[in-house]
């Protein structure tokens, strides 16, 4: 699967921050960041937190929920999807060591 970049386009950034210039405004657009608390962490076996700004794989499974059209006067048709994560794992953007990844992390 080819990922797409989901940084908002630079004309989106420059209308949010007409309407409220005193906000930082987000490069991504709202409802595309997930929080893990540590129950989530643990079944995924993250037991080491990353670094803050540290790149990470994440591959998912997700359920349909809802799905909605609408058309609205100013803007035409709008489309929405809410998804349900069932299955997920994690990776660090890390390269693994070959030889850890085939025999384990244990020293003998």
């Amino acid at each position: 699967m080819k990922l797409k970049s989901m940084v908002m386009p630079q004309v989106e950034v420059k209308q949010q921050m007409m309407a409220s210039p005193s906000v930082d405004q987000p490069m991504y657009p709202y409802g595309l960041r997930i929080c893990l608390n540590n129950d989530v962490l643990k079944m995924l076996g993250i037991k080491d937190l990353p670094g803050v700004g540290e790149k990470m794989k994440l591959e998912a499974v997700v359920e349909v929920c809802s799905v909605s059209q609408y058309e609205s006067k100013d803007g035409g048709p709008n489309l929405n999807m809410d998804l349900q994560i069932v299955e997920m794992g994690i990776e660090s953007g890390k390269k693994a060591d070959a030889g850890k990844k085939l025999y384990g992390d244990s020293e003998a």
